[in-house]
């Protein structure tokens, strides 16, 4: 993982399934986009 993507995911709301969100950042927080990153990043 390069710093580009750690500064991406550090600035992402976690929304996991069930409703359940882990605060990253306020700015931006699209859940089904969140949910896609948390598909691609870790294959859950």
């Amino acid at each position: 993982m390069n710093t580009g993507e750690k500064k991406l995911l550090r600035g992402w709301t976690l929304f996991l399934p069930g409703g359940i969100r882990l605060q990253g950042a306020h700015e931006y927080t699209p859940p089904a986009i969140n949910i896609s990153t948390v598909d691609i990043k870790t294959g859950a």
